[in-house]
């Protein structure tokens, strides 16, 4: 085989496949082995061969930049198509077919191969996958070390939104707001009540969601409520938004394994809960009439509104008309859960790199403490769910304020409006009481106030603020700028409050986030 090119350094050969005896898998091998005999020990290519998930997303973890081809065959524990989506077009990938089709239709196995082949994947069975075929291969990506990497950063919107498309869809078709949910994001919260109930009144599952709620004890009215105009009239136009959004999107991921989606829910939830929470004035004086009535239905301990008060935080977000702290942080994390339904089995990939994680943090005596947008990155490499939720939030065509929320609230500058600052704070908050897609067990947040929970209970019958605020510096605090820093928290965001104060805030308010999450959901789901 004629060789153009000595690569520079190890090449690597990344193979998700089980170790058997193929004539595919020993003809490539064959090939690399024929290559490194020309070439100095240190430079001779090498390969690796993973037959599940766990062994592939570490590999692509630790040796990302020096994997030149990734062979996915038909021995891989799990969706094939779905490491070649995520992979896109930065290395090359060939996809080796056994006798099992890709999807459960021929139409639907037709589309999902066109999808990868646009991507720039070479798919070919495994009996076609034979010494010519690795020939061209090994030479042009393995030796002359050709890339297929497509930098999405220069390109345009237009290409950019086309790229994205095409690794996101494969079978599931990327998801579209219902027309309910289109309906009522046309109304403004100022519109008489019969206009909310022409939106809303044939969507039975819908309404009747929104009544049971709305009757239910956390609400208290005097009355039953029986149509929604009366539902808008007493409740207010904002809260009645907020449900159908909730219920709309649990609709449209429905899909999702159960367990990551409600995950998801609880995390997002919880995070509306702390943006609303936040944001509204705990002193009575200060709160206007919607205000007062959203404050007294949150049914906070004293301690709770006291601690709210000493911060003041509600003076540093004046929010927009169109700035909702609830929806905005209900959606902020919108484009996980859409990772989760388009690369259906891609979250697997990050259990095993978030576990090695721990593992090497415990051994060391430190809080593990990484990001999911590195992560996400590590598996996709120009991805992550900022991105990609971005893209989703385009074709919903959300508001552009919600946009900035759901494109960076990963990335807060000091530019940026009260809306993104403070769905950026109630998401870190939400990642203490239920974290999305790490376990408890493993966020970093969770660690920390594990610590001060072990403090508290070892000091019953004393005022657990007062406790936490004594154990605080010792047990959290010597931590904390570690675990923000490696967990890629903007450093802008303590501009509106010191990170001490608010994670002892958080910590107070832990319990009843939790609440009010699960008894939210716990409505809410019962959406058809």
């Amino acid at each position: 085989m004629a060789r153009t090119a000595v690569v520079p350094e190890a090449a690597l050969v990344l193979i998700g496949d089980r170790v058997a005896p193929h004539p595919y898998l020993q003809d490539l091998v064959k090939l690399l082995r024929a290559e490194n005999e020309s070439l100095p020990g240190d430079r001779q290519v090498q390969y690796v061969i993973c037959d599940d998930y766990a062994k592939l997303a570490l590999a692509l973890r630790k040796m990302r930049k020096r994997i030149s081809l990734i062979l996915v065959g038909p021995g891989l524990n799990g969706k094939q198509d779905m490491v070649a989506r995520l992979i896109g077009r930065e290395i090359k990938s060939v996809l080796v077919m056994g006798k099992t089709p890709l999807a459960e239709s021929p139409a639907q196995t037709k589309r999902l191969l066109k999808n990868l082949v646009d991507l720039g994947v070479t798919v070919v069975s495994s009996g076609e996958a034979n010494e010519a075929f690795w020939e061209p291969i090994v030479r042009d990506h393995v030796i002359a070390g050709i890339g297929a990497h497509e930098d999405i950063a220069s390109m345009t919107p237009e290409q950019r939104a086309e790229h994205l498309d095409k690794r996101l869809e494969s079978v599931t078709m990327f998801p579209s707001l219902p027309e309910t949910q289109n309906r009522v994001a046309a109304l403004d919260d100022l519109d008489h009540p019969k206009k909310w109930a022409e939106a809303i009144n044939s969507d039975v599952p819908m309404k009747t969601v929104i009544l049971n709620l709305l009757n239910s004890a956390h609400y208290s009215f005097r009355s039953r409520i029986t149509t929604i105009d009366q539902a808008v009239a007493l409740a207010s136009a904002r809260t009645i938004r907020e449900v159908v959004l909730a219920c709309t999107v649990q609709r449209l991921f429905r899909n999702v394994e159960q367990a990551r989606i409600n995950q998801f829910w609880r995390h997002s939830v919880a995070t509306g809960f702390f943006a609303k929470i936040l944001s509204l004035p705990a002193v009575v004086a200060e709160q206007a009439p919607q205000e007062k009535t959203e404050y007294a239905r949150l049914n906070l301990e004293d301690g709770q509104k006291k601690a709210l008060r000493s911060l003041e935080m509600w003076k540093h977000f004046d929010l927009p008309k169109d700035g909702d702290a609830f929806t905005s942080g209900l959606l902020h994390d919108i484009g996980k859960v859409t990772i989760a339904l388009c690369f259906e089995d891609c979250l697997g990939l990050v259990d095993p790199i978030v576990e090695a994680g721990v593992t090497e943090a415990d051994q060391e005596n430190r809080i593990w403490a990484e990001s999911p947008r590195q992560i996400e990155r590590a598996l996709m490499n120009d991805l992550d769910h900022q991105i990609i939720g971005g893209r989703i939030a385009r074709r919903w065509g959300l508001s552009p304020i919600v946009q900035e929320v759901i494109t960076q609230h990963h990335m807060v500058r000091r530019s940026s409006g009260p809306l993104l600052r403070l769905v950026a704070l109630a998401n870190i908050a939400a990642n203490g009481v239920y974290s999305y897609p790490y376990s408890e067990a493993h966020h970093p947040f969770s660690r920390l106030f594990k610590k001060l929970d072990e403090a508290v209970a070892a000091n019953q019958g004393r005022d657990p603020a007062e406790v936490v605020a004594e154990v605080f510096p010792h047990q959290v605090e010597c931590h904390l700028e570690s675990v923000l820093a490696e967990y890629e928290v903007p450093e802008n965001l303590w501009k509106t409050v010191d990170p001490s104060a608010f994670f002892q805030l958080v910590y107070q308010l832990r319990p009843h986030v939790r609440r009010l999450t699960n008894k939210f959901l716990q409505m809410t789901s019962q959406i058809g």
